[in-house]
């Protein structure tokens, strides 16, 4: 991203900043071209106020038909990716995994627009730097359905709105956009493995935003019509059509969220739920205030104005309190009726599987340590299988991973271990009578 891909080492090209005007242009040509493959193409909106691109993002979907290659021939459209970026008239390029990074040549009719390089030491005919004609990089992203595609565009537009979102309220308070849909995270689960806490929300961008209590259409002087609905002289325009025409105003909708809130510094903000303050940042975002502009004047200068003017909107959940997970859960709960149950699931699978692990360690540790190293195999498998823990080895074990964790919930860990410890000789001799014969003839020995 930002031009960069290409602009470094033995063979560097170079990537400069594009004005808006080239930009636009360029971006429209890669459109009509890529138009010829895919029936979908768009390129995410871009962020307010923005005074120069580094690379242009395209996204693209539904494969016109090609008869010399299908989709089971090409599942990472590898192939396709390669005539996309033949037809741009790519020089450099890279592919993985259903996206391409590419370097084009600057149309020759915008060259006057074109920065010239620059070098250390002033001379932009140095041999060994980069060959002085401009390139420009363009990233294609392939997604693989038309909903998908909408959510693309949606994830990535308006520049760092999501990382802005996320940071100040969406992550603290368990959820999470990502590049399918909206989740609601297990909060015990969340720490240990963040994948498998997820539960789906929605993956609709309108639900999405009615559900964080953001507008969709622009409100004009604060005119709405008797539905609700904003209006300006009988024409709506969508707030996601188009970019935000300052940084200010993309900003204002952010804390416009039913979600949003500033906490009191004085109070444990990261328990309350909030890190919107620089002091409360993980380190990832610490690194996006030193690249991303936009994030940065969010973090550093408008937040903390906030706080020093005292004035933010008030939302229905910090105007008696603050909001928090329990709080916002209940609230995915009741506007997606469907994740409660899901969500249930999600945290109880999790725990009884993990009850399982813990104890198939209890059995083990609770024979004794002292037998010798066949032995005490032979006596771990027994116990296994007599409490019906283990998943294979014969027709009369459980034959699923569920069974298993519906035998190990009949014990606690203390219990199971007091069981084995007194009873793991006899369990042996009832469950291996062979493993229990050879044990007692090598006991006669010693």
């Amino acid at each position: 991203m930002g031009g960069a891909a290409f602009a470094t080492g033995q063979d560097a090209l170079h990537t400069p900043r594009m004005a808006p005007a080239v930009y636009a242009s360029v971006r429209g040509r890669c459109h009509a071209v890529l138009f010829t493959l895919f029936t979908a193409v768009a390129t995410p909106i871009e962020g307010p106020e923005k005074a120069d691109f580094g690379d242009i993002d395209i996204v693209v979907a539904l494969p016109r038909p090609n008869g010399d290659v299908t989709a089971d021939d090409d599942p990472e459209n590898t192939f396709l990716l390669q005539e996309a970026t033949a037809r741009l008239g790519a020089v450099r390029t890279s592919i993985a995994k259903g996206k391409a990074s590419m370097a084009i040549p600057w149309p020759a009719d915008l060259l006057w627009l074109a920065p010239t390089p620059t070098y250390a030491d002033g001379d932009v005919n140095l041999s060994g730097g980069f060959p002085s004609y401009p390139h420009i990089q363009v990233d294609l992203a392939v997604a693989p359905s038309l909903s998908l595609f909408h959510w693309a565009l949606f994830k990535h537009a308006h520049g760092d709105f999501w990382s802005i979102a996320s940071t100040s309220m969406l992550r603290p308070l368990g959820l999470t956009v990502d590049e399918r849909a909206l989740w609601l995270r297990v909060p015990e689960i969340e720490h240990k493995d963040r994948k498998r806490s997820k539960v789906f929300l929605t993956d609709e961008p309108a639900e999405v935003l009615h559900f964080l209590g953001l507008r969709i259409l622009a409100d004009f002087n604060g005119h709405k019509d008797g539905g609700g609905r904003d209006y300006n002289g009988g024409a709506c325009v969508s707030l996601w059509e188009q970019p935000f025409s300052t940084a200010q105003a993309l900003f204002n909708y952010v804390i416009s969220s039913c979600f949003f809130y500033l906490p009191d510094l004085g109070s444990d903000s990261q328990v309350m739920g909030n890190n919107t303050h620089p002091s409360l940042l993980k380190s990832n975002d610490r690194r996006r205030i030193q690249r991303r502009s936009l994030f940065r004047q969010w973090v550093m200068e408008y937040v903390p104005a906030l706080y020093v003017s005292g004035h933010y909107l008030p939302t229905k959940f910090n105007m008696d309190a603050v909001p928090n997970r329990e709080a916002v859960r209940d609230a995915a709960f009741a506007f997606f009726p469907e994740s409660q149950a899901q969500f249930e699931l999600t945290r109880i699978r999790y725990h009884r599987e993990n009850h399982l692990v813990a104890i198939r360690k209890a059995v083990k540790a609770a024979v004794p340590e002292t037998l010798p190293r066949a032995h005490h195999v032979a006596v771990c498998s027994a116990m296994r299988l007599h409490l019906g823990l283990a998943v294979s080895g014969g027709e009369t074990t459980p034959v699923t991973e569920m069974e298993a964790e519906e035998a190990a919930a009949a014990w606690t860990v203390d219990s199971v271990t007091n069981y084995i410890q007194e009873k793991w000789l006899g369990i042996l001799e009832k469950v291996a009578p062979a493993s229990y014969a050879k044990y007692v003839a090598d006991q006669r020995c010693i």
